[in-house]
Parts: structure tokens; C-alpha cells; sequence
């Protein structure tokens, strides 16, 4: 249970710090992964200590089962939006790589462009397939 209980540090040791400013990102290695998720433990404390008959319905499930649903949405939503930034970041970075490569000192720009190029394309495939993964959470509601 406190593996799931893990997120992203963006000011690890190591000198990355997400918390900059609010404009500015810094990163100089891999975000380890590290604890509390809010949304977690909202949905733990609103499941914890249910009555174990599946039949017995209390008064308020119905409201509860929606407001279950929306945690769910708003952690999707939550990977869906990170992960289409992250390509449209990648966007940005192939066309600066492609116009710094046109210059005669541009080499590292155009050998690396290639890399900026698969890996755009493979966060774009990652997109559909977390796409796909939400619409199963969404077809199974609590």
C-alpha cells in the first residue's frame, strides 16, 4: 500500500526543482517518485469502512458513487493533460532543433533531431493508449 502512495519530486537532491517559479521549469535528472497523492486518500477515506454486504445501499450511495467518479476523471484528466503537454513541449523542441540545425555549428541540433522526432511520436502513441486506459476506468464506475 505505500508504493501507491507515491509521486513525482521535482526538487529532489539531485537539483531539479519544479517549484521555481511558476513560469519557469528546472530539471536536471529523472523525478523520483514519492508521496502523498490528495486524490488517493480522498477516495480511501470515502471507501474505507463501507459495510462489507454488497447488497445494503445507504442513503447517500448514489451520491457518493459520483463523487467517486469525479476523483476518477480528475485523475485522468490529470495524465491526459501532463502527458499532450509533454508532446506539445516535444512539438516546440523539434521545430527549435530543426531551425538550429540549418546553422553551421547546428550539429548537435541535427543529429539529435531524429531522437526529438521518435520520441514525440512515441509519446503521441502514448497519449492514444492512455486515452483508451480512461475510457476503461470510465466504462467501470465505482
Amino acid at each position: 500500500m505505500a508504493s501507491s502512495r507515491q509521486r513525482l519530486d521535482y526538487s529532489s537532491p539531485s537539483g531539479g526543482n519544479f517549484e521555481a517559479t511558476n513560469t519557469e521549469a528546472q530539471y536536471q535528472s529523472i523525478p523520483t517518485v514519492r508521496g502523498p497523492y490528495r486524490l488517493l486518500d480522498q477516495y480511501e477515506s470515502l471507501t474505507q469502512g463501507r459495510s462489507p454486504n454488497p447488497e445494503f445501499l445507504g442513503p447517500g450511495e448514489k451520491e457518493l458513487r459520483i463523487h467517486l467518479e469525479d476523483i476518477e476523471w480528475t485523475a485522468a484528466s490529470h495524465v491526459l493533460n501532463h502527458i499532450w503537454e509533454l508532446k506539445l513541449i516535444l512539438n516546440a523542441k523539434e521545430k527549435d532543433f530543426h531551425y538550429r540545425g540549418q546553422f553551421n555549428k547546428g550539429l548537435y541540433f541535427k543529429d539529435a533531431l531524429p531522437e526529438v522526432t521518435k520520441t514525440k511520436e512515441s509519446l503521441l502513441d502514448l497519449f492514444i493508449r492512455a486515452q483508451n486506459t480512461v475510457q476503461r476506468v470510465k466504462d467501470t464506475p465505482p
